[in-house]
């Protein structure tokens, strides 16, 4: 997740949630490949902190009913 913008995965989550009835369980892993961070400008340090923002921002979308009509 840290690798993409949030809003992004937020949308495809938000979806299957969606189309799958309540029923989708997401999984959501940081990263360790240095090279993958380095090629989109993010160091490999902060994939914590970016894996945090980005279920936030799911989160954040959720609550706010976005993706849901």
């Amino acid at each position: 997740m840290p690798l993409r913008h949030s809003v992004a995965p937020a949308h495809r989550v938000l979806t299957a949630q969606l189309v799958s009835g309540g029923r989708f369980l997401l999984g959501a892993g940081a990263g360790s490949t240095e090279g993958d961070f380095a090629a989109v400008g993010n160091p490999l340090e902060d994939r914590m902190a970016l894996l945090h923002d980005g279920l936030t921002t799911i989160g954040a979308c959720g609550r706010a009913g976005r993706w849901m009509a």
